[in-house]
């Protein structure tokens, strides 16, 4: 496949579609979601046949190439958060890095060089590029950002794999969220300018207010998981979410955002593989409690 005519013809779509996919704007959506910290995250996400193009790619290209080991998130069929935690859990002190705007800080030029490496020549890595990105930037939204964003880190994963490997550090990357971690605190302290040294290196920006250390003797979280004293726990307050939607909807025999709620559960039974026959429990008692019947289908649900 040498150009934009070899393609269209793969894909059984005429050139000026795919032209104008390259260069419309409108094949996007936006919308926010909200963060952990309440502000709000811009999703860009591709409409139509531009969807639908960009899986193409990520099955016939991006996914054929491995990532680094060090990488845990948007790997199918792996629980990637669960994977990322666990890893540290028998050291003592960790060591938290965040890149800023991750997803908009991988340019247009360092996707091209992407496809480039893949031995594509230059007119379908430039093609592949205008497909895979919004205003010369990676959307964060688009179904082939996420694999792109660990392909191009990958380089940076290795370099601080080896720079960690000769202190016997543990480190793993989930997407933005850089984690380091060591029995010797002192460790950690003077590394710290040369890994940050490392990732300004390889274009990414810190952000320096999410920059921590976590301590034994206080609440250790990496990636939403509470790993202290060698076990791993999901939030408190997302369990605590959970009991009073059930206690509330259970006594006004009104549950609302049901399938959501049942999202949460799976969640957080994904990192707790006991909390479903545990809230199996508490729900049977909230309906005995309040002389109701589950006409949800919880108990069912909850007994999986």
């Amino acid at each position: 496949m040498k150009n934009i005519k070899d393609f269209a013809k793969e894909l059984s779509l005429d050139v000026k579609t795919i032209e104008k996919l390259t260069r419309d704007n409108f094949n996007y959506y936006h919308f926010t979601i909200p963060k952990r910290n309440g502000e709000k995250r811009l999703i860009t996400a591709p409409k139509g046949k531009l969807k639908v193009i960009q899986k193409w790619i990520l099955v016939n290209y991006l996914e054929r190439y491995a990532i680094a080991e060090c990488a845990t998130a948007f790997i199918k069929g792996e629980h990637g958060i669960r994977v990322n935690a666990e890893a540290h859990l028998n050291n003592k002190y960790i060591l938290e890095f965040d890149l800023k705007d991750f997803f908009p800080n991988i340019k247009f030029w360092a996707v091209r060089d992407l496809f480039l490496r893949m031995n594509l020549t230059r007119k379908i890595s430039l093609l592949f590029a205008k497909l895979c990105t919004y205003n010369k930037r990676l959307p964060q939204g688009a179904i082939t950002s996420p694999y792109i964003s660990n392909l191009i880190c990958y380089d940076l994963d290795l370099e601080l794999l080896e720079l960690c490997n000769n202190y016997d550090i543990t480190y793993t990357r989930y997407a933005d969220d850089l984690t380091f971690s060591s029995n010797s605190l002192y460790l950690l302290f003077s590394l710290m300018k040369e890994i940050s040294d490392i990732i300004r290196s390889h274009g990414f920006k810190i952000n320096y207010e999410k920059t921590k250390i976590l301590y034994p003797s206080a609440k250790q979280t990496i990636t939403g998981i509470t790993i202290n004293n060698g076990t791993i726990k999901a939030d408190k307050k997302l369990k605590r979410m959970i009991r009073t939607k059930l206690y509330y909807g259970v006594k006004n025999n009104n549950i609302t955002e049901l399938t959501k709620l049942i999202g949460y559960i799976a969640y957080v039974n994904s990192i707790e593989s006991d909390y479903k026959l545990r809230l199996y429990d508490y729900f049977s008692s909230l309906l005995q409690k309040f002389s109701k019947e589950d006409s949800w289908g919880l108990l069912k649900i909850l007994n999986k």
